[in-house]
């Protein structure tokens, strides 16, 4: 029999070989670990080099350059530490022994890296598929003492750790505070506990997760330890008290150990006398206290310009987009000491919100001739006091704290004397809720006053529709007050009105103007609110004369804010999203103008100008009703229209209809629609060969044969299905054949009664499949399969259920229409939980990774989905990846099903499962950045919301550019 080192010895060149993906591959780990069951005695040392291998592959995925390596390396990692528990969990009731020896014997290396494996890392947290699993050791770790390697452990696992698993598992948060007070307090139970009650509880709420888990607001990890530092040094930190605080970066128990530090070190090293700084001093004091980037040419003889630099006479921010920021700031301090030289006081101002945490700037104290302080701000703004300051400065909503009164003095405590207030821009009186209300009036009235269709269809009283162009009338003298306000504070601190020579100047002066010629044209978007409100169609002559309405407009406005728009195009990746909104906020107008009534035709902001876009996005979202009427039986599907006129007014469909079927008719009505608009009118009238006069028989019938061309190819596609019998298939195509026929007669029956033609599809036979049956057919364990360059990896547990994907997904494939075997497997899957019935409340057959990313999988790909759910949020989640593909990302995440076992694995539960789990994020192929993240946790029922990418970036009820936005975030780091 092999010794122990010989066991290990043999099991690493096993793990070298499924690492280099031969033999059973990765999956092999867990094939592995499900066998010990019968081998007991291997447990503990497959165990222990599953553990290690998991820590080395972590440390890989963490340090290589290459994106599929890290992708590749950070999945093998966490499969491998997943396998590692797996193999030294006892049976239930067996207790927690074997795992605990083997963890707490691990190097702290590798016991650190084995947590990170289980939970992803700050680069990668998207890999970290344990967390069941992480709360097993975390609570076999619970009886250890204390080592380097539990605390190696927990202390990674804290890293590891985002505020997503918190919340999806609550009984992880309370095991990890357990932990940390035995970190804090290994020698005092009685602590322990008190410690663990109160760390649980802050974990328990929505922002002690986000001070202390990893989010998507890109938080450093030095900033949650931090946080984590100061819950532990402030015991009246506690759950109840952050609940208070709507962001708890904002938290002044939060933020003052950070603000602490960093004034008891100027104090200590600058002190709060001024300092006079002649020449080139000044410029680089300012510049590396503003945090900006020496500028050196390259080939330049860099101690020749340190020895200038120490003389006063060589700036290292002399050029540039840092040298005009530093400019403009010793432009101003140069004012203030009136062509003496400046004596300055460098002040640290701790700046915290939860998009950034705390963030150190710099406020500088100036003296002017006549010894008087004065204040400039990191962006050249003067103040004649501190308290001008501190209630007139431009930092974005948040919390500020700061040396009292603007000097650095020791208090009675002996501590620095600090001061904490939220920025002016936080609105926390009434007189700034009042402003902001209004300012948000404005931007709301804005752009969504001649968009009052989007927000207000079935909500809107009359007399608000009806007031929709006193809204943008409002909004724009509202504007001009503000603009004009702001150009008149400017000149108070200082700033140039110059429009020429300033951007900002130039942008206020622009959007008075802008504001101030806001007034008009809002009758059409107004028409159409009227028409959103009532539920009603839009005409197809209307819509093409609200299209040539709406694009004239959208001209003639948009000479008047092109250098705006090219101003904030400039400076986008470098603004907060507080100050995109300000941006945004002066283009508010110009998009009333523009924007807004184009918004009301679901146009984009490049198809304002076009005149038959905007007409087609209305006929779409003003579009005939559809509804279910019982009157028709099974799939039934029939299109209302005026025989006067052709105009649809409405499509009813059978009680099991499919989404195809409503679909096809759908269709059909868009091409009966855009016929009658004036273009289609036009053409008609110009063609050689005559069309039916809509609203006749012949007509009627013309569409009616189109419609059924797509509608038998459908019903033949289905046919060639194999799970048909001959019965079902023959009894199925008679349907339609039958159709043809009373078409047929229709069309001789109806020129003598022509009110009675119609444009329908009759009913037809459903072919029923029992796919939890077929579920049990498939194979244990993870599979992989590749469609082109995209890449995914189902999991499937012990009940056949398919519980895991995980997925890298690189290009769009060519598209591939569904076939026939897809669509009967999703009808037959949403029907395998019973329920039944009517959207909203009954099951799809949804998929897992999109169809139009992997094509047809099978049923290894399907589960129950609510249908409301499938179709509209999970169908946003799938319709993002595409857009951040187009945009030239690639996306890589999981989605995971069900709910966790006691045994660290996951099921559905029942027939169907209550949860879904999903974790992405975006990479840049060519530089390997991660561009953005996202990690969202649903119930399978309607009234779900996904909070994705597009509602990151907007504002209010504003479009963008959403290709844009991405293109930019993905070249942002590059």
């Amino acid at each position: 029999m092999l010794n122990a080192d010989e066991q290990r010895f043999l099991l690493d060149r096993v793990l070298d070989r499924w690492t280099a993906g031969r033999g059973e591959g990765i999956c092999g780990s867990v094939q592995l670990s499900r066998a010990l069951e019968d081998v007991p005695e291997l447990r503990a040392v497959v165990g222990e080099r599953l553990a290690v291998r998991a820590a080395e592959l972590s440390q890989v995925a963490r340090t290589t350059g290459n994106v599929d390596e890290t992708w590749q390396q950070g999945a093998a990692a966490s499969s491998y530490a997943i396998a590692a528990v797996t193999a030294l969990s006892e049976p239930p009731g067996g207790g927690t022994d074997l795992l605990r020896s083997v963890v707490s014997g691990l190097a702290p290396r590798d016991a650190g890296g084995f947590a990170r494996a289980l939970g992803g890392d700050r680069q990668n947290p998207i890999l970290g598929y344990g967390g069941t699993a992480m709360s097993q050791v975390l609570d076999a770790l619970g009886g250890a003492p204390a080592s380097a390697a539990t605390s190696a452990f927990v202390q990674n696992a804290f890293a590891a750790t985002s505020a997503f698993d918190y919340a999806a598992r609550p009984a992880l948060g309370r095991l990890m505070a357990g932990a940390l007070a035995r970190e804090w307090y290994p020698d005092d139970s009685g602590l322990q506990a008190r410690e663990r009650d109160r760390l649980a509880g802050i974990l328990d709420t929505r922002q002690g997760r986000e001070l202390l888990g990893i989010t998507d607001k890109h938080v450093p990890l030095e900033a949650r330890v931090g946080a984590l530092a100061a819950i532990r040094s402030d015991h009246t930190i506690t759950g109840q008290g952050l609940e208070a605080a709507s962001d708890p970066w904002t938290a002044a128990a939060v933020v003052t150990p950070f603000a602490r530090e960093n004034a008891e070190r100027y104090l200590a090293t600058r002190g709060d006398a001024p300092q006079t700084l002649r020449g080139s001093d000044l410029d680089n004091t300012i510049g590396y206290a503003m945090g900006m980037r020496p500028r050196v040419a390259p080939g330049a003889d860099f101690p020749s310009l340190q020895a200038a630099a120490a003389r006063g006479e060589h700036s290292f921010y002399g050029d540039g987009e840092d040298g005009a920021s530093v400019k403009a700031v010793v432009d101003q301090i140069r004012a203030v000491a009136a062509g003496g030289d400046p004596r300055v006081t460098v002040l640290p101002v701790t700046y915290s919100s939860g998009e950034t945490g705390p963030v150190q700037l710099p406020l500088f104290r100036v003296l002017d001739p006549a010894g008087h302080e004065r204040f400039v701000d990191n962006i050249g703004r003067r103040y004649d006091s501190f308290e001008d300051w501190r209630t007139q400065n431009r930092l974005p909503a948040g919390s500020m704290t700061f040396p009292e009164r603007g000097h650095l003095r020791v208090g009675a405590d002996g501590r620095i004397a600090l001061g904490n207030a939220n920025t002016p821009q936080t609105a926390d009186t009434l007189g700034e809720h009042i402003a902001q209300v209004l300012d948000k009036a404005a931007l709301v009235g804005g752009i969504v006053a001649g968009g009052v269709l989007i927000v207000g269809s079935g909500g809107l009283a009359t007399p608000i529709v009806a007031g929709a162009a006193g809204v943008a009338v409002g909004a724009g003298a509202w504007g001009a007050y503000r603009s004009g306000d702001a150009l008149v504070d400017r000149a108070r601190h200082g700033q140039s009105l110059d429009p020429i020579r300033d951007d900002e100047a130039r942008g206020l002066w622009l959007n008075l103007g802008a504001s101030a010629m806001s007034v008009g044209a809002f009758g059409s978007a107004a028409r159409l609110a009227q028409l959103g409100r009532a539920g009603r169609a839009i005409a197809p002559l209307e819509a093409s004369a609200h299209g040539y309405v709406q694009a004239g407009a959208a001209m003639l406005d948009s000479a008047a804010i092109a250098n705006q728009g090219v101003d904030l195009s400039r400076n986008w990746g470098r603004m907060s999203a507080g100050d995109r909104v300000e941006a945004l906020l002066s283009m508010g107008f110009w998009a009333t103008a523009t924007v807004a009534g184009a918004r009301a035709g679901g146009a984009r902001p490049g198809d304002i100008y076009n005149p038959v876009r905007i007409r087609d996005n209305l006929l779409r979202d003003l579009a005939p009703p559809v509804t279910s009427d019982p009157a028709l039986t099974g799939n039934a599907v029939s299109i209302d229209y005026d025989p006067a006129t052709g105009t649809v007014t409405g499509v009813r469909h059978g009680p099991q209809a499919s989404a195809q079927d409503i679909e096809l008719h759908i269709r059909t009505v868009q091409n009966i629609q855009r016929s009658l608009t004036l273009e289609g009118q036009l053409r008609s009238l110009f063609t050689e060969r005559g069309e039916p006069p809509p609203g006749t028989v012949g007509w009627a019938a013309r569409h009616d044969i189109a419609k059924l061309r797509e509608r038998m190819q459908l019903r033949a596609d289905e046919g060639a299905g194999p799970h048909l019998t001959a019965t079902q298939r023959t009894e199925a195509n008679a349907v339609d054949s039958r159709h043809l026929d009373e078409l047929s007669d229709e069309v001789a029956s109806l020129v003598r009664d022509p009110s009675r033609a119609r444009i329908d599809a009759r009913n037809t036979l459903r072919v029923d499949r029992d796919t939890a049956t077929e579920r049990q057919a498939l194979p244990v364990g993870e599979t992989t399969r590749s469609l082109g360059r995209n890449e995914a990896t189902w999991t499937v547990n012990e009940r056949h259920e398919t519980v895991r994907v995980r997925f890298h997904l690189r290009e769009i494939p060519r598209k591939k229409e569904r076939p026939a075997e897809e669509n009967e497997l999703t009808s037959n899957v949403g029907r395998e939980a019973g329920r039944v019935g009517e959207f909203p409340v009954r099951d799809d057959g949804g998929h897992m990774v999109g169809f139009q990313f992997m094509h047809d999988q099978g049923l290894i790909n399907l589960f129950p989905q609510n249908s409301e759910f499938n179709q509209h949020v999970y169908n946003q989640f799938e319709t993002e990846m595409r857009h951040w593909i187009e945009a030239g990302g690639e996306v890589r995440g999981t989605v995971e099903i069900g709910r966790a076992t006691a045994g660290g694995g996951l099921e559905w539960g029942g027939a169907r499962p209550g949860e879904v789990a999903i974790r992405y994020e975006v990479v840049d192929p060519p530089t390997g950045r991660v561009a953005y993240r996202n990690q969202v946790l649903f119930d399978n029922e309607q009234g779900q919301t996904f909070q994705g990418f597009e509602r990151e970036v907007r504002t209010g009820e504003r479009r963008v550019d959403l290709a844009a936005e991405m293109r930019a975030r993905l070249e942002a780091g590059r």
